[in-house]
């Protein structure tokens, strides 16, 4: 399991974390850095570190900028990866590889199911977006390929919040087939979710959020990350959508 807050975050440290099925010997390790894309680079410096009786150790060995061999197996359940990127032109981790000592690749344990409901902001430079990483979360946002354009953010409907995307199949859908009826974060909290209790207007108001396809912003300039250039081309638009809307209007 590789956690990484986002491509082009701003901030410049970064952790992930690497789950084994069970606490086992580990070899070596690979690191595959995400580097395509024009603004994507490899790490300024990164340390790796195992988890030992709770506390958490750094795993000393030979290690160049891609790889770490061990001179003797070190025996974990957990990795951590803690990485100095460079500023807006990070780009995270691609591929993540932990070995055993005879050289097999020992598989990540199943990521575990749960959110990061913080309201720290991650900056992505495609969409000129500041997002709020409670939103990624509970969308399941991620980025993927776009071959020479790099990489770009995008979330689909899943077993939590079950919204119709402009993604969605143009079929004719069935009566409760998406949206709230059919919201796994809905279920959990009319289930009882901790000791989170909500009033009928705060269970109205997220029902509203999904089936509206969960918006993020309550307007298109909002939370942007705009240059001049940007700003003066969307108020440029702005201004003729207005003019031919009167010119509408009047005919």
């Amino acid at each position: 399991y590789c956690s990484w807050p986002a491509q082009y975050s701003r901030t410049n440290v970064k952790e992930a974390m690497y789950y084994l099925p069970k606490k086992q010997p580990v070899g070596s390790v690979a690191i595959k850095w995400l580097t395509r894309g024009s603004k994507a680079q490899k790490p300024a410096e990164w340390k790796l570190f195992y988890r030992n009786d709770g506390a958490w150790v750094r795993a000393g060995g030979a290690s160049d900028a891609q790889n770490i061999v061990f001179p003797k197996a070190l025996t974990t359940d957990a990795l951590k990866i803690r990485a100095v990127l460079a500023g807006k032109t990070a780009g995270g981790i691609e591929q993540w590889r932990v070995f055993g000592p005879d050289g097999r690749p020992i598989a990540a344990k199943t990521k575990p199911k749960t959110f990061n409901l913080s309201a720290r902001k991650v900056y992505e430079d495609l969409s000129a977006r500041a997002w709020a990483e409670s939103y990624l979360s509970l969308l399941r946002a991620a980025f993927r390929s776009q071959g020479n354009v790099g990489y770009y953010l995008a979330a689909y409907p899943n077993e939590y919040v079950n919204w119709i995307s402009p993604q969605s199949g143009p079929t004719v859908l069935k009566p409760y087939s998406f949206g709230a009826a059919k919201s796994g974060l809905i279920a959990m909290l009319q289930a009882g979710h901790e000791e989170v209790i909500l009033s009928t207007e705060e269970m109205d108001k997220l029902c509203c959020w999904i089936d509206l396809a969960v918006p993020y912003c309550g307007d298109y300039a909002e939370s942007n990350l705009w240059t001049d250039r940007n700003t003066h081309d969307y108020n440029r638009q702005l201004a003729e959508r207005k003019r031919l809307s009167k010119l509408e209007a009047k005919n």
